[in-house]
């Protein structure tokens, strides 16, 4: 009785470490908790190391939807989100909701694959590459 008892405990504790890690990432820079970050306001930091683009650009990202507000040219857009691993991402169905589309026809179609890789409290830093440019960004967001 007291083994089966120790067993039960064991599994529990087991299952308890299993959700945790179903949210957590490792990669170069360790293990990385990405469940905070997969909803809610971010600010951007930086964009490829240019901290000039601080403040001028917002995502706000929910379960399967993310909006992102670009103000320097008042562009609002808005892209369908599918989570492929607990630190990865794509977005997909660009839409323009306001403002003028900067972007070619074939880049507002494309794909966007993203992979955070830096969690630290409130700032994840990620990057994003484009399918069909292969267009490379790296970039660190605050949450709100």
């Amino acid at each position: 009785m007291r083994s089966l008892l120790i067993i039960i405990l064991m599994g529990l504790l087991f299952c308890g470490s299993c959700k945790l890690l179903l949210n957590q990432k490792d990669n170069r820079y360790g293990l990385i908790e990405c469940s905070e970050i997969k909803k809610g306001t971010f600010n951007l930091d930086s964009l490829n190391g240019n901290v000039s683009y601080k403040n001028s650009y917002k995502i706000v990202r929910t379960k399967n939807k993310q909006t992102e507000y670009i103000k320097n040219n008042e562009t609002i857009c808005k892209y369908d989100i599918r989570w492929t691993s607990p630190c990865s991402y794509i977005l997909f169905n660009r839409k323009l909701i306001k403002g003028k589309n900067t972007w070619s026809v074939e880049s507002s179609a494309d794909t966007v694959f993203n992979e955070i890789i830096y969690v630290n409290k409130n700032r994840h830093k990620l990057i994003s590459i484009m399918k069909r440019d292969k267009l490379k960004s790296e970039a660190v967001f605050s949450k709100e």
